[in-house]
């Protein structure tokens, strides 16, 4: 008999993190006897075809700025037709109105997947209010899930109640990548320099990641400014939806005088082959759950160097190194320079743990055989 599944939510960005995992899990569950459809509230035509080319349904929502709205539509989706799991990846608590919506309608089982750990507004009175908004709503998205997961420990403990906590009713599921398709390759290095107009001498400092408050750019950008006080032969490169804050960037980075040392690549379908042209990567984020990038820059041997407010669950090698997020930019430049200058290696990791084809069990186990 086939299983319906209903998931939630997609943007229609592919260097999204929730939407990289549920990517993966659509692929696990390709050969399977499920049909899924998926949740989003950025509908558009080529966005559903692409959809559609993976087999599964893409159902248009009101945003959640449209609470009573988002509510009558997914009560009219989960009464129309008869759904065995709803999954519901999420950042925050308040986002909580589909799970309310299925449980009061229906019988389904749901379960939700924490994938952050803080909240992404630039505005600190907006800020600060999400994030009351956000505790209250701890208690609601608890009640109103059956199961919860979440991509590290840290993320557990932002979405969930402490007795959920105490419990230790959350279940990690790890952000995988495939190993093969993220590794080293020369080739990429050579053709993507020469595309760029990136000489082979020059070291390339990369990140990838939206353009938001979350992923603190500004700071990637100072960081970079104080790596060029050491070595003029040098290169930035951002890859990413352009996000909130592009145009403040470039006014950044042009009062600085670097201008033309800084590459914004936007969005990207081959971003594993982009990481082949980095001599290291910096993610200084403000908070993260656990950043599938972080894991793609490992696998590919780059020395990697994120802020501590990062979950530690992303070292899945030693070429993680964890700096504090408000020493000066200087202290990052110098020990991020050190490590460019360096010949990539090989790198060793738990490939059970963090491969995304070792994953596939996993995914088979909780949506066909209902191993919660």
């Amino acid at each position: 008999m086939t299983r319906h599944i209903l998931i939630g939510y997609m943007t229609d960005s592919v260097s999204n993190g929730i939407n990289k995992y549920i990517l993966n899990v659509i692929s696990a569950l390709k050969n399977e006897d499920v049909q899924i459809d998926i949740l989003t509230s950025e509908y558009s035509d080529s966005f559903n075809e692409r959809m559609k080319s993976l087999g599964v349904n893409l159902i248009n929502i009101s945003r959640l700025s449209h609470p009573v709205k988002r509510y009558n539509e997914t009560k009219n989706i989960i009464t129309s037709k008869r759904y065995d799991i709803a999954y519901f990846n999420v950042s925050e608590a308040f986002n909580c109105i589909c799970n309310i919506a299925v449980k009061k309608n229906s019988n389904t089982v749901v379960i939700s997947h924490s994938h952050n750990s803080g909240n992404n507004s630039e505005n600190k009175f907006k800020r600060v209010f999400l994030l009351n908004l956000h505790k209250i709503f701890k208690k609601v998205i608890t009640r109103n899930s059956d199961y919860y997961y979440a991509c590290s420990k840290l993320a557990g403990e932002w979405l969930y109640t402490k007795k959920v906590i105490f419990d230790s009713k959350v279940r990690i599921i790890r952000n995988t990548v495939d190993s093969v398709k993220f590794k080293y390759n020369s080739v990429y290095r050579r053709d993507l320099r020469f595309k760029m107009g990136i000489s082979e001498s020059t070291k390339v400092l990369g990140f990838t990641g939206n353009l938001v408050y979350a992923k603190n750019p500004f700071f990637v950008i100072d960081v970079f400014y104080e790596i060029t006080k050491l070595d003029n032969d040098v290169c930035l490169l951002m890859i990413g939806d352009d996000g909130t804050l592009k145009n403040d960037l470039v006014t950044y980075i042009t009062d600085l005088g670097v201008f033309d040392k800084v590459i914004f690549t936007g969005r990207v379908n081959n971003v594993n082959e982009y990481y082949s042209v980095m001599d290291a990567f910096i993610l200084p984020s403000r908070f993260e759950g656990m950043p599938i990038s972080g894991i793609e820059a490992q696998i590919n041997g780059l020395d990697c160097y994120f802020s501590d407010s990062i979950a530690s669950e992303v070292s899945i090698s030693d070429h993680a190194h964890f700096l504090e997020i408000n020493i000066d930019a200087s202290i990052w430049a110098w020990q991020i320079y050190q490590s460019m200058a360096g010949a990539r290696k090989e790198i060793h990791f738990d490939n059970v743990i963090y491969d995304s084809n070792e994953q596939k069990e996993e995914f088979k186990n909780i949506f066909v055989k209902e191993i919660f």
